[in-house]
């Protein structure tokens, strides 16, 4: 009689192949669900992130153009690398920001990352420390000639903040991948760090987007 109850029992409190296929489809149906929820969250924390990075930036901009008689830094070519190079090599974006942009850093021979540089949404796309430091996530306007012209005698200095018009218009940075610097040996993103849109900085700090289609022109303005 014993053997009868407890045999029941333990019918009674198994599941049924059933309810187990059940279980199994609703938990693929949350999934399927809260998967792309999940990935369009992180994508946007990846894309707040970077703006705030460039703000940041922006910030340091002027703190280097207050310390430099209202002059930005350059002149430089368009990568913004993600460490510093060399104390010897001169020019370079990284180097001469570097107190700017990371407070407390020493220049040293070796190369060092500078995270506010690095857009969030770069290291989703790369795991390893050496891309990661010898990477670009963002390209400085030389079409404007915004931080001087780095390729001519001509007009080499970088431009003072008075001397640039619509300053809310002309962008300084933006974030960039392969469809619109390629042909890099930086590790680059192969498309749009943000999808379609771009992150951008302006000359007077503030940070917009734009359409990641877009490819900068001189004498355009990025709205």
């Amino acid at each position: 009689m014993k053997t009868t109850q407890i045999s029941r029992y333990r019918t009674q409190d198994a599941f049924t192949l059933i309810e187990l296929l059940t279980v199994i489809a609703i938990i693929g149906i949350l999934a399927s669900i809260l998967i792309p929820v999940v990935s369009s969250v992180r994508d946007s924390a990846a894309r707040a992130n970077c703006a705030s990075n460039l703000r940041q930036i922006g910030t340091a901009l002027h703190l280097y153009a207050d310390d430099h008689e209202g002059r930005l830094p350059g002149p430089y070519f368009a990568p913004v690398t993600h460490s510093t190079l060399d104390t010897a090599d001169t020019r370079v974006f990284t180097n001469d920001m570097a107190s700017y942009l990371q407070p407390g850093i020493r220049l040293t021979d070796e190369p060092q990352l500078i995270e506010l540089v690095v857009s969030p949404a770069f290291t989703r796309r790369f795991s390893s420390e050496e891309d990661i430091r010898n990477g670009m996530s963002y390209r400085l306007n030389t079409v404007d000639e915004v931080f001087g012209n780095n390729s001519s005698s001509n007009e080499p200095n970088p431009k003072r903040l008075n001397e640039i018009d619509h300053p809310t218009l002309i962008w300084a940075l933006m974030d960039v991948d392969a469809t619109i610097y390629p042909g890099r040996s930086y590790p680059l993103a192969r498309d749009p760090l943000h999808g379609d849109i771009r992150n951008v900085l302006y000359v007077d700090a503030h940070v917009g987007t734009v359409s990641s289609d877009i490819r900068p022109v001189r004498g355009e303005f990025l709205q």
